[in-house]
């Protein structure tokens, strides 16, 4: 896999086939360092099938980590600093262009953000923290606020989620395929005795993530579902 930036050679990643789907993962790491003084950073990857016109490869997402200027133009804006995470002294951020600034905080923790005070008057913000933690940040542009959005089907139903017992088998699905899982929850009920129930993906999210997107609490809500019917001596 060769990897090209800025229409530049960087590097090839040894990366062998998989020929059987016993394979979870595999791993190849590489390092190098480039100097970029434009605005834009492009990535190029080019696969080497080996000559076998079947075969495939998948990219998942490239992920670009570098050092920046913090300079607060016309938008916000979240930065961090790993040398804040290994340094064992304090370390001092500097951003220019202070007047464009209404506020930054430190949101590591979201529910408990901490504003953060400019130490400096010349124009810049400047202000210390301690090292050894890795820290998120967050620069509000009073340029570049958000617009509040009205969000579509923003009413939630009735669901209560959390009163389901005595389920066996579960089909967690989206709307476009609910009438494929009913069918597929219906035949595992009727033919091996399961005691079934199809749910959608959404009211999860509604019951146990405030309507947010975020899959983590599909574990949550099946981890209630085994802790409810702790009684029992079956498996979902």
């Amino acid at each position: 896999m060769a990897v090209n930036v800025n229409g530049s050679p960087l590097y090839v990643i040894p990366f062998g086939g998989v020929t059987d789907n016993k394979t979870k993962a595999r791993t190849a790491v590489k390092s190098a360092f480039i100097s970029n003084s434009a605005g834009a950073i492009t990535v190029e990857i080019a696969v080497d099938n080996g000559g076998n016109p079947a075969a495939n490869a998948y990219l998942d997402f490239i992920k670009i980590i570098g050092k920046n200027l913090l300079v607060c133009k016309n938008n916000q804006f979240y930065f961090r600093s790993f040398l804040q995470s290994e340094a064992t002294t304090a370390v001092t951020y500097k951003i220019q262009n202070a007047t464009n600034i209404f506020q930054i905080w430190e949101v590591s923790e979201f529910l408990t953000p901490k504003l953060i005070s400019n130490e400096a008057t010349d124009g810049n913000f400047v202000f210390t923290v301690k090292g050894g933690t890795l820290c998120e940040y967050v620069l509000l542009n009073m340029r570049d606020f958000y617009n509040l959005k009205i969000v579509e089907n923003a009413k939630f139903m009735h669901q209560n989620l959390r009163t389901l017992k005595a389920i066996n088998y579960l089909v967690v699905t989206t709307a476009e395929l609910f009438a494929q899982a009913q069918k597929l929850a219906d035949y595992r009920q009727n033919n091996s005795g399961l005691r079934s129930k199809v749910l959608l993906l959404k009211l999860i999210y509604n019951e146990f993530f405030w309507g947010s997107k975020d899959i983590i609490r599909t574990r949550d809500f099946i981890r209630h579902l085994c802790v409810a019917d702790a009684v029992e001596a079956e498996k979902l």
